[in-house]
């Protein structure tokens, strides 16, 4: 129903010769806005810099063979975000229903040109995406985020293969949230343009945690429907209208290939958690070696988290003897999981340890959750599933 594959026709060749250096000059910067203009730039740099590596370009080609993008004679293209790591490869997610033969006829790309295989692992044919394992992709996932607790206005970045072109950083802002396409409901509005092919890439926040799966553009959507429907009357060219499937519903849909268990009672510690890198001097004064760890925000009262001692602000680093650098490593933990974690976190400059109580709570029919908890912000387990 989306607009996520684009037809690439491309003609081979060399790319034109860049001017010469003399006829090149240095604009003068405003002094009014330097610093702040520099910095916005350094920004997007960054998040762009970090977060490309864990976008890949999906092909459904004509023929086998494996080819450059500029070479290729005619086929299709849409993005894929690596949501995990996994033992000598990774799970991708895409956009589309993938299975067997059909998932194994996608050829995956990453960002140095090189092609892998693809084998089809779970379809969500309620948000239309799929989970693909690509074997030899050694990329780490992006850190996540939660849209939820971001304020309408904030800066939106998008990166994804439209028009073929891997890698397209776009700029805009969240504008709306909790919208309906069709059948998809809790969508995300953003400014971004999402083209063809930009459908399945990165969404991320201005610290560049990935926070939803571009989907596809109102005006796309609504020239589906027109051709479909011919006598439905056109209403112009709604630009600047594009839609997002948030992060957290998609963890949700693929939970059980993250290997989370899906009728086992679920972990409750009644915390609001998401991935954060943790700052450098931290790191060093401490002795950390991980970058990354879990950023606490709410912390609900009277469940175990908040009889630990956790507040706001504290950086989760380790649980039951592991480390914790991303949700990926949380998962893990949950499989095993006992009545109790020892769980290392830092609070200022110290690096404190707890004993955590693990309450559990049975899941509803199905493996799905009794309740949905207090936020869908949290890692799914963590949520407090109270009635």
């Amino acid at each position: 129903m989306f607009g996520f594959l684009f037809v690439l026709i491309l003609q081979g060749g060399s790319p034109a010769e860049p001017p010469s250096a003399h006829r090149l000059h240095a604009a003068e910067p405003l002094p009014l806005v330097q610093q702040g203009a520099e910095a916005e730039e350094a920004a997007r740099i960054e998040i762009y810099a970090r977060n490309l590596p864990s976008l890949v370009q999906v092909r459904l080609a004509a023929s086998d063979a494996a080819t450059p993008v500029d070479a290729v004679a005619s086929e299709f293209v849409l993005s894929g975000v690596v949501l995990a790591e996994v033992e000598g490869g990774a799970l991708v997610v895409v956009p589309g229903k993938w299975q067997g033969e059909r998932a194994a006829s996608l050829a995956i790309y990453d960002m140095a040109g090189r092609r892998y295989p693809a084998e089809g692992r779970e379809v969500a044919p309620q948000l239309g995406l799929s989970l693909l394992a690509v074997d030899g992709l050694l990329v780490e996932a992006p850190l996540f985020g939660f849209a939820d607790t971001l304020p309408i206005g904030s800066q939106i970045a998008l990166i994804g293969n439209g028009y073929g072109l891997y890698g397209s950083l776009s700029m805009g802002i969240l504008s709306g949230r909790s919208r309906q396409l069709d059948e998809l409901s809790g969508l995300l509005q953003v400014t971004n343009p999402v083209h063809p092919g930009d459908g399945g890439g990165l969404v991320l926040d201005r610290q560049g945690r990935l926070v939803g799966i571009a989907l596809t553009s109102l005006e796309d959507a609504l020239r589906r429907k027109n051709s479909a429907t011919p006598g439905l009357a056109g209403a112009g060219r709604p630009t600047g209208i594009s839609f997002v499937m948030p992060i957290h519903q998609v963890l949700e849909a693929f939970e059980e290939t993250l290997q989370l268990p899906a009728a086992a009672p679920r972990p409750i510690m009644g915390v609001q958690v998401q991935e954060a890198p943790i700052p450098r001097d931290l790191r060093r004064s401490l002795g950390l070696e991980q970058r990354t760890a879990l950023l606490v925000g709410r912390v609900e009262p009277g469940l175990p988290a908040a009889q630990a001692g956790l507040q706001s602000g504290d950086y989760l680093v380790g649980i039951g003897g592991r480390p914790v650098r991303s949700f990926a490593c949380l998962f893990s933990w949950i499989r095993s999981a006992g009545d109790r974690a020892l769980v290392q976190f830092v609070r200022g400059d110290e690096l404190l340890e707890r004993e955590v109580k693990v309450l559990r709570k049975p899941r509803g029919e199905n493996g799905a959750p009794a309740k949905p908890g207090f936020s869908t912000q949290a890692s799914p387990a963590l949520i407090d599933d109270r009635d």
